[in-house]
C-alpha cells in the first residue's frame, strides 16, 4: 500500500509539472499570437456604423500615442479644424507609420473610462476619440467615394 501511495504522489508531481509546462507553452504561444498582425478587409458601411467619428484629413503631428489631424471631410461626428485622435496601446512593430503631411482616412470610437485611465488619456475635452493600434496598413483612401454615397461629407467648423 505504501508503495502504491508513493506512485500516486509521483504521478501527481509529474502531472503538476506537465501542467506548469503546458500553461507556460500556452502563454508563450498566446503572446506570440498577440504580436502577429492580421488585417481584415473593411467596407464603408461598416466603418460608418461601427465608428463614432469618420473623417479624412492631413496629419499635422503625431507620436506613438496621439495623432493630430487637420480634417478636410467629415462623414460622421463633429470636429474642429484641428483634432487629436489617441492610439490605444501605442504603435506596434506591424503598425503603419503615420507621416506628417500625408492624408489619411480615420475611423475612431469613444473610449470607456477604463480605456482612458489605462492609456493615460488625461485630455480635458468632453469627447475624446481613439483608434485601436492599427495593424498592417491604414484605412484606404479608396473608400472615400463609397463613403460619399452613404453619407454627405461636411467640412470642419
Amino acid at each position: 500500500m505504501r508503495q502504491m501511495v508513493r506512485k500516486d504522489e509521483d504521478y501527481r508531481i509529474r502531472s503538476c509539472a506537465c501542467g506548469v509546462v503546458m500553461a507556460f507553452a500556452t502563454l508563450s504561444s498566446a503572446s506570440a499570437a498577440m504580436s502577429e498582425c492580421i488585417s481584415v478587409a473593411v467596407d464603408a458601411r461598416t466603418l460608418l456604423h461601427d465608428s463614432a467619428l469618420v473623417f479624412a484629413g492631413t496629419l499635422i503631428e503625431g507620436n506613438r500615442y496621439s495623432l493630430t489631424f487637420q480634417p478636410d471631410r467629415i462623414w460622421k461626428g463633429e470636429l474642429s479644424n484641428r483634432s487629436t485622435v489617441y492610439v490605444l496601446e501605442g504603435l506596434g512593430i506591424d503598425s503603419p507609420i503615420f507621416r506628417p503631411g500625408e492624408r489619411y482616412l480615420v475611423a475612431a470610437r469613444t473610449p470607456d473610462e477604463d480605456e482612458r485611465r489605462s492609456n493615460s488619456i488625461d485630455d480635458p475635452a468632453d469627447e475624446v476619440f481613439v483608434i485601436d493600434r492599427p495593424c498592417g496598413s491604414t484605412l484606404p483612401l479608396t473608400l472615400l467615394p463609397e463613403l460619399d454615397k452613404l453619407a454627405r461629407p461636411r467640412t470642419p467648423r
